[in-house]
């Protein structure tokens, strides 16, 4: 019996002491897999940075500034996006108006202007009337605006295109028309995008310019 016995405990001792150099190669391995996670990690990181330098170089354009003169418009943010070439600008007027300047594009240079405003009241259907407005709504922030895109020459030419067509009871305006007004050189064209309702009973009214390619 006490053969037996004395045979147990030994058989039980090796079986403990073989369990540890499994219990330290587990730890190991486990301490490798964490180095191999934090190397795939940071190369990721150091993939996705090489990403967006590589995204600034394939762009005719270069990376987005700011647009609005904070002399004129203090309330004023700016946030360059995860491209690192565009940004969103926003300006928040005192009657509660506000104004989303998209600086963006990549062969062409675009912005796009999205006032968001509850002074305006009328058919969405009422081209004649949105195309006057949004030539209005850009006019009265030119001076508060220093944009590499001649806005003043496009809007001349917006406000042409409206005239000229006011004498066909405004019948040939359509959304989305590119209206021409760069050089020979180089293409620049403003497009009246979307009139929409929003919340709050407030409309918004988005125009682009754009020049390019670039």
């Amino acid at each position: 019996m006490r053969q037996a016995i004395s045979i147990f405990i030994f058989v039980l001792t090796v079986g403990l002491f073989g369990c540890n150099p499994s219990t330290d190669s587990n730890h190991k391995r486990i301490e490798k897999t964490l180095s191999i996670d934090d190397k795939s990690s940071t190369k990721t990181q150091d993939e996705e940075n090489k990403n967006k330098v590589d995204g600034l170089m394939d762009c005719a354009r270069g990376q987005a500034k700011p647009l609005i003169k904070k002399s004129d418009y203090p309330n004023t943010t700016f946030v360059l996006q995860p491209d690192s070439i565009s940004a969103i600008e926003t300006v928040y007027f005192e009657n509660s108006d506000k104004l989303i300047i998209r600086n963006w594009g990549c062969e062409y240079y675009v912005l796009t202007f999205r006032f968001e405003t509850s002074r305006l009241h009328r058919d969405t259907a009422d081209l004649a009337f949105w195309f006057r407005a949004a030539n209005n709504l850009m006019t009265n922030i030119l001076g508060g605006l220093d944009a590499p895109i001649d806005i003043k020459k496009g809007l001349v030419r917006f406000d042409s295109y409206i005239l000229r067509d006011s004498k066909n009871a405004y019948k040939n305006l359509r959304i989305g028309e590119e209206i021409e007004f760069g050089s020979e050189d180089i293409r620049s064209f403003v497009t009246l995008d979307r009139i929409e309702n929003i919340e709050d009973k407030k409309v918004a009214v988005t125009i682009s310019f754009a020049t390019g390619p670039l």
